[in-house]
């Protein structure tokens, strides 16, 4: 036998191993129909084995001497070890990849601590900031973004026209705040609610007192100052919500009624605070008990009407029990009093949408299974519809006509319209306007509505879906799991990287105008607009932008 024959039999393995994981690879990103999430995940169900049997060969099987064979599985090893105490897995992307990121301590020692590169707003600046005068969030302006997604509930803003040449007059920072303090879990994912000439968001932040007997992190509702980004008022409640896969902290956009801000916690603390010095009105815990929180923590925006202040309720599988399945919950908006809940299904992670279908006004939500209709005042379910996968729900019901509503999830699942109307008996009738498709998979973004066609995030791939038909005209540019808002007649596209994007966005076709770095770690926290002034943030950051408009001025001086 010769020495190449020897050799030869000795790497067949090997290319065994090759083959068979590159042909793996090819389906699961060229030929196989699944979400971009299971293609990650069978990814690296492919690679680390894939890796770990070649290292194997090459300990065993590899036609080399012991000591060429040792030296290498013994460098890879060293690699690895040497890279543990340098490097850290910061949580995960919207694709479920690992964000590997450099331990705060050598950004410390090497003087690039991002914790040190802005403000901080601790609780020691709130009289400098405000000598301790109340705010007023009781007087409204047109341009006021009072709630999630803005003043309608839905992720577009009255302002005015925009300027659409960022080359020669780009956004203007006025200014950057710390949101995470440089501790580990001080986080969150909270969007601003904007009323005059304050915003309210939510944050977690390390506790002043902390000691092994209670939390080490605290939920706050922060109120700052638009123009300048001081800090008014501060509320606090000793709870932390900590997960990897998730992120940390509170998740929930406030929201300012008639000069009251109504909060959710990521870990089901219902707050009503007093919105000029941020006191609390009333208080409430809404989950059934521990263990009954949803996965990736309460991510609803409380609807606040016709007297009520309206929430989703359990979302624990593992938890679950009829006496429970409470999907959404209803308080008295004076007082926190319970007026009802409502069940059949359990929570999911949208926030619930008043709208009117058919002549008869109703809440709509997308449940963990379902999409459901409730009447308002009594929360009776007048309809609910099969949807979903069991995996998250978060996008909110789009209503669109006079009887119709949109519907949109991830995680493979895809979109439908569903049309909804009473039959001759009064009873509540469901069926599909048109068959569910895969043509927009909303995980957590929401979509905004132009010229009879739903535009929104298909997996990370800005697209455009026709209303009446569900057919697609166009899907292009990756912008990842980002937030979008439609202002005037632009989109603009906050990218998962912290891009902010200006896009020219209609039925037939996107085009971007331009774009600007705004934060260089992962965003997921949906956009806020007062006039032209654009708020922004993250889980570490939060800043303020001066969009250019049309018409003279100092930030575009009448450019288009």
């Amino acid at each position: 036998m010769t020495a190449t024959s020897v050799i030869s039999g000795r790497t067949w393995p090997a290319k065994v191993v090759i083959v068979l994981a590159a042909a793996a690879l090819a389906w699961i990103w060229g030929l196989s129909d699944i979400a971009r999430t299971d293609q990650v995940i069978n990814t690296l169900k492919v690679v680390v084995p894939a890796v770990a049997a070649i290292l194997l060969w090459v300990l065993l099987l590899a036609p080399w001497s012991l000591q060429t064979r040792l030296s290498i599985v013994g460098s890879f090893a060293l690699v690895v070890l040497g890279c543990l105490p340098i490097f850290e897995v910061d949580g995960l992307t919207g694709d479920l990849l690992p964000q590997v990121r450099v331990r705060p301590i050598w950004k410390r020692l090497a003087g690039r601590d991002s914790a040190a590169l802005t403000t901080s707003s601790s609780p020691s600046d709130l009289d400098a900031a405000s000598g301790g005068a109340p705010v007023d969030l009781s007087t409204t302006t047109p341009w006021d973004f009072p709630r999630f997604l803005g003043p309608e509930g839905k992720p577009e803003a009255p302002g005015p026209e925009l300027a659409r040449n960022w080359e020669t007059h780009p956004p203007r920072e006025l200014w950057r705040r710390t949101i995470n303090d440089g501790t580990e879990h001080g986080a969150g994912w909270s969007a601003f609610a904007i009323v005059g000439e304050f915003a309210v968001t939510q944050e977690q932040r390390r506790a002043a007192n902390w000691t092994d007997a209670k939390p080490a992190y605290e939920e706050h509702v922060v109120c700052y100052e638009v123009l300048s980004g001081r800090v008014r008022w501060r509320h606090s409640d000793p709870v932390e919500f900590i997960s990897v896969v998730a992120g940390d902290g509170p998740r929930s956009t406030p929201t300012i009624v008639d000069g009251r801000v109504y909060t959710l916690g990521a870990t089901g603390i219902l707050n009503c605070l007093d919105g000029a010095t941020g006191r609390v009105v009333w208080r409430r815990e809404i989950l059934a008990g521990p263990g009954y929180n949803n996965g990736w923590g309460k991510s609803c925006s409380p609807l606040v009407c016709d007297g009520l202040v309206v929430v989703s309720g359990n979302g624990n599988l593992t938890r679950a029990n009829e006496a429970y399945d409470d999907a959404l919950l209803a308080f008295d908006r004076e007082t926190g009093e319970p007026r009802w809940h409502a069940g059949r299904d359990l929570a999911g992670y949208g926030s619930p949408v008043l709208t009117t279908l058919d002549g008869d006004p109703q809440i709509v939500i997308v449940n963990h299974r379902t999409v459901a209709g409730y009447e308002p005042q009594s929360g009776e379910i007048l309809w609910d519809y099969p949807w979903g996968n069991g995996e998250p729900n978060v996008a909110n019901v789009m209503p669109f006509a006079d009887n119709r509503v949109f519907v949109s999830s991830g995680y493979g699942v895809g979109c439908v319209a569903l049309e909804v109307r009473r039959d001759d008996a009064s009873e509540w009738q469901v069926r599909e306007a048109w068959p569910a498709n895969k043509h927009l998979k909303m995980k957590f973004t929401n979509g905004v509505v132009r010229q009879g066609h739903v535009i929104g995030l298909d997996d990370g791939v800005l697209a455009c879906v026709n209303l009446e038909t569900g057919a697609r005209p166009w899907k292009r540019g990756r912008y990842g799991h980002g937030q979008i808002l439609l202002v005037g007649d632009l989109l603009l596209v906050l990218t998962e990287g912290g891009e902010l994007v200006l896009v020219d966005a209609t039925p037939k076709q996107a085009t971007e105008l331009g774009r600007v770095q705004v934060f260089d770690d992962k965003t997921w926290n949906n956009l806020a607009v007062s006039d032209n002034r654009l708020l922004l943030r993250n889980d570490r950051e939060a800043v303020c932008l001066e969009l250019p408009v049309v018409g003279p001025g100092p930030a575009n001086d009448g450019a288009k």
